[in-house]
């Protein structure tokens, strides 16, 4: 449908073999189950657009309160109340990858980072992970809720096996990781995605870009 594959429509005739108005049938069918399909695709595309938009204005916007959060996290996996880490996945020398790679059109670089954002995405969700998300320019921003005491080497480990996965299955890329402190408000978030490049920056100093580093490992370079 408008060029897109959406699927397979099987038939096994078995005691009766189809005729004109059996075709017909089928053929309506498959129109009305293809249109659902593609209205179930806008939906999770508005709905990815708001969760991106979302976790930028929690970043970046300087009026964002808890009341404002909680209205428009209505259709969000994302509890304003409760505590969150903040983590950024920073692909490595990315414009130096471009220039030596195939990847040379904007389509393609898109395609890439969306292939990068839907491996992050999918290695969180499987570790039951609440979050909400957003990618921007080379960079994946993952807002994770935690518990007021929560245990950070899990989510350490998460993210390096995420880091090793890209490693081994995108060629030529890495990702650093920073992963700040606790924010335990909606208004200390802003502060918890500077942690995450603050961790990032000296994570590389120190050792190297395919790292994953702690804002709150940093001791005296915090």
């Amino acid at each position: 449908m408008h060029g897109r594959f959406l699927g397979y429509l099987i038939v096994f005739e078995k005691n009766k073999k189809m005729d004109k108005v059996d075709y017909l049938v089928l053929e309506y069918g498959a129109t009305v189950a293809a249109l659902e399909i593609l209205k179930k695709s806008k939906d999770e595309r508005a709905l990815d657009r708001l969760e991106s938009d979302f976790v930028h204005d929690l970043i970046f916007s300087e009026d964002m309160t808890e009341q404002n959060a909680a209205e428009r996290a209505l259709f969000l996996k994302f509890d304003p109340a409760a505590p969150h880490i903040i983590v950024t996945i920073d692909i490595d020398d990315f414009s130096d990858y471009l220039r030596k790679s195939q990847v040379s059109s904007e389509v393609d670089i898109q395609i890439l980072k969306q292939k990068l954002f839907y491996t992050a995405h999918k290695k969180l969700s499987d570790s039951h992970l609440k979050f909400v998300s957003s990618r921007r320019s080379d960079k994946i921003v993952f807002i994770i809720e935690v518990g007021e005491s929560y245990d950070l080497t899990p989510i350490k480990d998460i993210f390096e096996e995420l880091r090793d996965h890209i490693a081994r299955n995108f060629q030529d890329i890495t990702v650093s990781v920073g992963i700040s402190s606790s924010c335990m408000s909606v208004e200390h978030i802003p502060k918890g995605y500077g942690e995450t490049e603050k961790a990032i920056k000296i994570g590389r100093i120190l050792g190297g870009r395919n790292k994953v580093t702690c804002f709150d490992e940093l001791g005296v370079y915090q």
